[in-house]
């Protein structure tokens, strides 16, 4: 009889603890680790200093504290910063353009990270057109601001045969600042082919120390494998393909990162491509401290890529190219505050560009 007890105590157990992982996937499921907050949008001309700036082509994004941010635009030999102002849940009720900064030239530029105190900032940027990083001594508040270039390190070494336009897009800092984080936005050519309908993609995801910003680039580096989804489900492509001269083109791959420290990522991929919806942002978390890695890899195609967990999917109208981590909200999350490009849609419609500022409140893992 003792017997059976056990066993009648034991199978109740079971079913307690069953229950239990069923109601933490429900409220999971009603509590995702990551919400859609809102959009603004930043106008598409400023005249705040010297000049009047034409305001487009919004890449990426980095945060300056309180509710001020720098972002950068392709195509331009400009930064901008960005006053927005958030609800205390987040919900985004105004962004404004504070000023503009003269960059080096006008170059590709994609994505950014600030590093360091106020009083000795640096402003890492990334550009596809040679493609490389480059570092700035930056003052947002000068009178006239303008970055002073310190240096470049070109990226051909990071990642070889690049297939065009397909190169690094994304830059991120850790918290602490002592890394930098970077990637290839879809597969080199001697990683395997193109993303396409149906076909995933690799890439490598890069850790560089920090501290060899001024030295070069560094050989001790360490290199994970992304698999990058493929390209989104669309309604009628082969007949916005006949519409769209050339198709519109078809991308799927990483064009974001923020780093959340001690080796976790953000990360995010964009998918575009001819039909109904045109554009799909995917937000994916990943952990490179439980994962080995490895070190400048020759060939990827066997290596085990990067597991990563889906914190967020939808179709938000915009070209989301940027993302990072703004202040803590209310409630205790972190506000994630992206930005987009739309200004390849603004000039098919015949119109002035406008720049959208997207928000996410994020439960940090």
């Amino acid at each position: 009889m003792g017997g059976l007890t056990s066993m009648r105590r034991a199978e109740t157990g079971r079913l307690a603890a069953a229950a239990a992982l069923w109601l933490a996937g429900a409220v999971a499921a009603a509590e995702p680790a990551l919400q859609w907050r809102g959009v603004v949008s930043l106008p598409g001309r400023s005249d705040a200093d010297d000049g009047s700036h034409r305001i487009a082509e919004t890449s990426g994004i980095a945060w300056l504290g309180g509710d001020r941010y720098l972002a950068v635009m392709d195509g331009s030999d400009r930064a901008v910063v960005l006053r927005l102002t958030l609800g205390a849940e987040g919900v985004p009720d105004d962004a404004r353009v504070e000023r503009t900064i003269a960059l080096d030239g006008l170059r590709d530029w994609e994505d950014l990270a600030v590093v360091g105190p106020p009083a000795a900032r640096r402003l890492l940027a990334v550009e596809e057109d040679t493609p490389a990083l480059r570092f700035f001594a930056l003052d947002p508040e000068a009178i006239a601001p303008r970055a002073t270039a310190l240096g470049a390190w070109p990226l051909g070494a990071l990642f070889p045969a690049m297939r065009p336009n397909r190169g690094p897009e994304s830059l991120a800092a850790d918290p602490d600042g002592a890394a930098l984080w970077t990637a290839n936005e879809e597969p080199l050519a001697g990683d395997g082919p193109a993303v396409a309908d149906g076909r995933t993609g690799r890439i490598r995801l890069v850790r560089i120390a920090a501290a060899d910003v001024a030295g070069g680039l560094p050989e001790d580096r360490r290199e994970w494998i992304y698999e990058v989804d493929a390209p989104h489900e669309r309604l009628g492509p082969q007949l916005a393909a006949r519409l769209v001269p050339g198709g519109g083109g078809l991308y799927s791959g990483v064009t974001a990162l923020v780093a959340l420290g001690d080796g976790r990522l953000v990360v995010l991929e964009r998918s575009a491509a001819a039909g109904v919806p045109p554009l799909e942002a995917r937000i994916y978390l990943v952990d490179t401290a439980m994962h080995a890695g490895a070190a400048g890899r020759a060939d990827i195609g066997t290596a085990e890529p990067l597991p990563k967990r889906l914190l967020w999917r939808g179709q938000p109208g915009v070209n989301l190219e940027g993302l990072c981590v703004g202040p803590t909200l209310a409630d205790g999350r972190r506000a994630l505050v992206g930005i987009a490009d739309n200004a390849g849609r603004a000039a098919a419609a015949g119109r002035e560009a406008t720049n959208p500022v997207v928000v996410f409140a994020l439960t940090t893992p």
